[in-house]
């Protein structure tokens, strides 16, 4: 073929911006979880586990920490969504319990989080289930926040800019065997780049399968003898059933002409993928 080329509250005044994956630097202090933002499990219908979110908070400050549930999902256009947990058809917000939805961590100390994961008795669950567990600070004055002792709760808060930041803890659940296993690509352009004369091949891969898809993805470039140029990857990137992302590609600077490109999504097991394509490179 060819290829061509806030969540947003106003509160008292204040604009909470909300942004994912950062560290909370503010005066609700500095709060950082540890360990990996993705915790995996393979699951039986009607057994239980178990995980752990762990707290530590590096300000002079004691921190008040919420802990709460949404889905998640995204698409190859960039648009992520939180919805309300249990929304989604392969959710698992319904099966998880959080043990605390406020947390205190004294400043310069440690806390700890449990989440119970209650499989339902089902034997028809196949594949992956997923959702997040979002773990965001609470800033001075916001009204879930308890006073600090011997003092009143804040009646009003003056006019600013105050941040918000979150962490996401994505917990997937791999149920039963025989999920089916597929992905898509779909729409592959050749873009050019007007500052360093370069193109850059970009591809939707969209998992319409039952299970969670984390691909190493390169492409092997050929010139039009059908001589191999060079191989170049890509960083894998998650891909959940029903969603999708956009790989790019960066092919450098290229002469005119004819080119080959094998394009190869391996979730190193033994579902492999490919799409092969042909460039023409014009003058733009």
């Amino acid at each position: 073929m060819r290829a061509r080329t806030r969540r947003t509250r106003l509160l008292s005044g204040i604009l909470l911006l909300v942004l994912l994956g950062c560290t909370f630097r503010s005066a609700a202090a500095q709060v950082s979880l540890s360990g990996s933002l993705a915790h995996h499990f393979d699951v039986a219908p009607g057994e239980s586990y178990e995980g752990v979110l762990g707290l530590k908070n590096r300000g002079s400050e004691p921190a008040v920490v919420r802990i709460y549930q949404t889905d998640y999902r995204f698409d190859a256009e960039g648009r992520t969504y939180y919805d309300e947990p249990g929304t989604l058809p392969r959710s698992n917000a319904r099966w998880i319990t959080v043990s605390r939805s406020l947390v205190t961590v004294p400043a310069g100390e440690e806390s700890t989080v449990l989440y119970r994961i209650s499989v339902p008795t089902d034997d028809r669950l196949t594949g992956t289930y997923w959702s997040m567990i979002m773990v965001e600070p609470l800033l001075p004055g916001d009204p879930e926040a308890p006073a600090p002792p011997g003092r009143a709760p804040a009646e009003e808060v003056a006019l600013g800019i105050r941040q918000r930041f979150r962490y996401g803890v994505q917990v997937v659940t791999e149920a039963g065997g025989g999920a089916k296993v597929r992905l898509d690509f779909a729409d592959p352009t050749l873009v050019y780049r007007e500052d360093d004369r370069g193109y850059t091949f970009q591809v939707d891969l969209a998992n319409p399968g039952e299970r969670l898809l984390i691909p190493q993805v390169w492409m092997e470039l050929y010139d039009a003898r059908g001589d191999r140029i060079e191989r170049l990857e890509v960083e894998p990137r998650r891909i959940y059933p029903d969603t999708s992302v956009r790989v790019r590609i960066d092919l450098g600077p290229l002469a005119h002409g004819s080119y080959q490109a094998l394009v190869v999504a391996d979730n190193k097991d033994a579902s492999v993928f490919a799409a092969r394509y042909t460039l023409e490179l014009r003058a733009p």
